[in-house]
Parts: C-alpha cells; structure tokens; sequence
C-alpha cells in the first residue's frame, strides 16, 4: 500500500491548481505550458503551490496577484490617451463629413462603424495573443519569436483585406437597396477605400502593437495593461484619417483615371495569397486561419447595420452634430474589459 505521503509528493501541481478536476481543454492548456504565467521561474510556481496547500488566498486561477495599484498606474496614461484619440476622431469626423467623397457617395458612412471595428476585432485581439505569449515566455526564442510576429501580422493582414472587401459589399447592397443609386464607379471608390483603408491601417496598427508590447515587456510593465488601451486610442484615428484621405483621393480620380480603384483594389486583393502563406510561419495563426472567422465576419455585419443608422443619422438635418459622437460612443471600455481576459486566456 502505498504512503499517503509519498502519493502527496508526486500529486500534479496542476492538479492542486485545478481542485483535481481537469477537463479535456484544461489538458490540452497544460500541454502549452501556459499554466504559470507571469512567474520568473519554476520555483516560484512551487513556492505559489506550497503556499496554496498550506491555505494562503492566492488569485482563483494560481496567477500571482497584480496590485490594483500597479494596475491603475499602469492603465492610466494609455487610457487617457485612447479617451483623446476617440474624441479627436469624432472631430476629424465632423470635418471630412463636407468633403466630396462623403456628400456624393453617403454609402460611405456605412463602412466608417466597421472599419473603425477592426481596432476591437482585430487589434485587441492580436494585442492579447502577443500579451499572452509574452508572458508565458514564448518569445525567449529568437525564431520562435519572429514566426510568432510574422505569423500574427500576416494573419491579421489576411482577416483585414477580407473584412475590408466584405464591409465594402455590404456597404454597397445596403445602400443600393435604399437608394437604387449607386454608379459602379462609386462602388469601385466604395470596395478600394475600405480594402485600402483597412489593409494600410491593420497593418500600421500590428506594427504598433508588436513594438509596445516587446518595449512594455523590457521596461517591467504587464503588457496586457498598455497594448489594448493604445490599440484604441491611435485606431479610430488612423483609420478615418486614411478612409478619407484614399476615398477623396479615388474619388478625384473617378472623371480622369477611372481604372484606378480597380488596379489598387485588386493589387491588394492578389497580395492574400501571400499574407496566408506567411500566417503559416505559426501553429497558433495558422489554426486561427482556419477557425477565426466566424466571429470578426458577424461582427463586421452587426456593424454596418450600425453604419447604417449613421448614414441616415447624419443626412437628418435635426440630428446634426450627433457624428462627433460616433466614435466616442464606441468608448473605449472593452480596451479594460479586454485586458482580465488576456489574463485568463494565458492561464
């Protein structure tokens, strides 16, 4: 018969975190060896164990305790800054709404809420697949670490090209369904700004985050208290900026060069073949080529129905003004709410 205390000592660690119920998925994390995040060595993680055997409170999911005022600090700055970058894109957005592009062709207001929704369905979500690897020590690699970067940034390349023809499309069923209006030369400026637009900003935005989230790690801070609230506060921005910019840009085009659109939306449109190729450098982004859509494509669409109420808010004169407040009103709430679920996706 085997001593009570020698089964004690060859009891799984993972085991006592689990309460000795582990489930087919909780199996399949452990075998990723994220089970102690945040912690510097093995040592600590038994010190951590020890310490919940012996009956010390200790974070419900064996994750070290992050002082609320650490996290407070941490937030506060970046925070601020995605309430200016929300509040200056609401002002860009009234200014650009009297330009050419956006008074002849108001179908283009529906794709402004989709657009601006890649910030939380794609940024955020990159923001936390990095935060996470960081964390659990999955970039000490060099190699692992550039598959890693090349094979998210490829991927997300992939997600915005495709979302961005789809916000396109539905923009222009949409509008043609209420209007019976629109030209093919307004839905070629319509599928090029928002391929253009969503190809140039996911990619600016992924290089961005890459760079805060290696910086944040090497100057001590949690990288999940940073990136997501920087992911939204530049976003909104960047993206209206580039919408409007390449959309009046095609549409001064439309009289003289009207091939133009065409060219640069199937240029960018041929480039995916190669974005898939590199999203293969990683297991994890080649699995999310495969598996990732179905939520950012609804996501897409329950957005351009919100696109749509915006185009017929801003042709109503006695809601005038109210387009300041669009991306305000988007807030930047899920960039906190994002960060606890970074957390628990690397436990």
């Amino acid at each position: 018969m085997a001593h009570p205390g020698l089964e004690r000592a060859h009891e799984d660690p993972f085991e006592k975190l689990t309460g000795g119920s582990l489930s087919l998925s909780d199996r399949d994390i452990r075998d990723y060896k994220e089970t102690d995040p945040l912690l510097r060595s093995s040592r600590s993680h038994r010190l951590h164990l020890d310490n919940d055997s012996d009956g010390h409170n200790s974070h419900p999911h064996g994750m070290p305790n992050e002082s609320v005022r650490v996290m407070l600090l941490q937030i506060l700055v970046p925070f601020l800054l995605a309430g200016i970058g929300t509040v200056s894109a609401g002002m860009l957005l009234d200014v650009i709404q009297y330009w050419d592009v956006f008074v002849n062709i108001t179908e283009i207001f529906i794709l402004v809420p989709p657009l601006l929704g890649l910030k939380g369905n794609l940024e955020m979500t990159l923001a936390s697949r990095l935060s996470t690897a960081v964390n659990v020590g999955k970039i000490k690699n060099p190699t692992e670490k550039r598959n890693l970067i090349i094979g998210n940034l490829a991927l997300k390349q992939v997600q915005a090209t495709v979302l961005g023809l789809l916000a396109a499309l539905a923009a222009c069923g949409l509008g043609w369904a209420l209007t019976e209006e629109l030209t093919l030369s307004h839905a070629a400026v319509l599928c090029c700004s928002s391929v253009v637009t969503a190809f140039t900003a996911s990619l600016l935005q992924g290089i961005l985050m890459v760079g805060v989230i290696l910086g944040a790690k090497k100057m001590g801070i949690n990288p999940d208290n940073v990136a997501t609230p920087i992911a939204a506060s530049f976003g909104d921005l960047l993206t209206l900026t580039i919408l409007a910019f390449v959309g009046q840009g095609l549409y001064d085009c439309i009289d003289t060069h009207p091939y133009v659109s065409y060219l640069l939306c199937v240029t960018l449109l041929c480039l995916t073949p190669v974005w898939v190729v590199a999203s293969f450098q990683h297991p994890e982004s080649r699995k999310l080529l495969y598996t990732g859509w179905e939520p950012v494509i609804t996501a897409m669409f329950i957005s351009s129905m919100g696109g749509l109420i915006l185009d017929k808010t801003v042709s109503n004169p006695n809601l005038e003004g109210i387009v300041v407040y669009s991306p305000v009103i988007n807030g930047n709430v899920e960039a906190l709410w994002f960060k606890p679920r970074a957390g628990v996706h690397s436990f």
